[in-house]
């Protein structure tokens, strides 16, 4: 592959992984903005079922992120940190874990590394030995040739159901969605903007104990939840806006 290629390629994988879903942010460094919600002395934030979350309550997460009663607290982070609640009321972290494990088609979420590589000879070779129990990290450096991602060791941000929404019919995205804990190496091309085929992408699942703190915040976020919905009684106040039970967020009223 030209060094014009490797450019090409080096750019392509990020921008597939664009992260669309606003997750919890830390705040010491809120602004004074139009459409912001303050604390205030009203007691219920939401409420799932008889399960609340309570003005002080919320405070107090909203604190651990690193707001303080004197902060305007920007609405998008605030959304969110009511979201995380609410998706923990309605389902443990075990059982987040055994739906994440489960692969994209059951929790509307995956997490991968990625391994590019020149073609799809070099792409059956890197599959087959990951596949034999040679660890990621001794592949990866052997093999990868696309130096944006070696940083992070090929981790790149989870896909989630809107990304997958977006992006359904890219190659690598139909790939991630076949994955899940038994089944955990895949492999797709890697195109261009005119749809020609660059180099290849390895791809590797990540399970839920190998994912970081920022990873677990956005599975926790993301997996479909549909199932407890159903028969959930979920009220925000409508300061912060309303739960959209079809993408599982905390939305705005307007």
């Amino acid at each position: 592959m030209t060094a014009a290629r490797h450019a090409t390629a080096a750019g392509k994988l990020p921008h597939v992984y664009r992260r669309t879903l606003t997750v919890l942010i830390p705040l010491t460094l809120a602004v004074v903005v139009s459409g912001c919600g303050t604390f205030s002395d009203n007691n219920a934030i939401a409420r799932v079922n008889d399960t609340e979350l309570s003005q002080e309550q919320f405070e107090q997460q909203l604190t651990d992120l690193g707001a303080t009663d004197q902060d305007v607290v920007p609405l998008d982070p605030a959304r969110a940190a009511i979201t995380s609640w609410i998706q923990g009321v309605l389902i443990d972290e075990e059982q987040i874990a055994d739906l994440y494990d489960s692969g994209p088609a059951v929790s509307g979420v995956v997490c991968l590394q990625a391994i590019v590589v020149e073609d799809a000879t070099a792409a059956a070779d890197t599959v087959a030995e990951l596949e034999s129990g040679t660890s990621f990290e001794a592949v990866f450096e052997a093999a990868n040739i696309d130096p944006s991602i070696a940083g992070d060791l090929g981790a790149v941000p989870c896909i989630t159901s809107v990304d997958i929404e977006a992006s359904a019919d890219i190659p690598l995205i139909v790939a991630s969605m076949k994955l899940s804990e038994s089944e955990s190496v895949g492999s797709a091309p890697l195109l261009d903007e005119t749809g020609q085929e660059i180099a290849h992408a390895v791809i590797v699942f990540r399970t839920y104990e190998n994912l970081g703190l920022n990873d677990i915040d956005v599975v926790a976020a993301s997996v479909d939840v549909s199932s407890e919905l159903a028969e959930a009684d979920i009220y925000v106040d409508p300061r912060y806006g309303t739960f959209d039970a079809d993408t599982g967020q905390v939305v705005s009223l307007g």
